[in-house]
């Protein structure tokens, strides 16, 4: 007596690798691959090591993005700084500091800018913006 045949063929497993190459997450892969989640982690229980090579596809176009990214960081001033903005956001990252009025019931509630008061930090960006598209980065 033999049992059925399984749903896990080559072509299908051909197809997860494609969908996984592509990002997608389980539930994707396998309408893409026309089987049910239930097949894939049936599978993967079967086979362990397969999990791992899924984690693996799944992180492929990360890993593309990265080296590009990397690639880029020499040669292009604005792919450094949204490197830098990014990864090491304490020291680089954009982000705006209140500082409470002294005093006041509702000091963690910042104030509203005055025009002139805009019109100062916008000036002040532009300066910075200038001023890191004028610098060379050598490294």
């Amino acid at each position: 007596m033999t049992g059925r045949p399984t749903i896990m063929t080559t072509e299908t497993i051909a197809k997860l690798r494609q969908a996984f190459l592509l990002g997608a997450d389980d539930r994707s892969a396998c309408l893409y691959a026309d089987i049910g989640t239930t097949a894939l982690y049936n599978y993967q229980k079967k086979n362990p090591e397969y999990t791992e090579q899924k984690m693996a596809l799944k992180q492929y176009n990360k890993l593309q993005a990265l080296k590009k990214i990397f690639n880029e960081i020499p040669n292009d001033i604005k792919v450094a700084q949204w490197w830098l903005e990014r990864t090491c956001k304490k020291e680089y990252g954009l982000r705006a500091v209140v500082k409470p009025n002294s005093g006041s019931n509702n000091s963690l509630v910042p104030k509203e800018l005055t025009n002139e008061e805009a019109l100062e930090i916008e000036q002040i960006i532009s300066e910075q913006m200038k001023a890191i598209e004028s610098s060379s980065v050598t490294l």
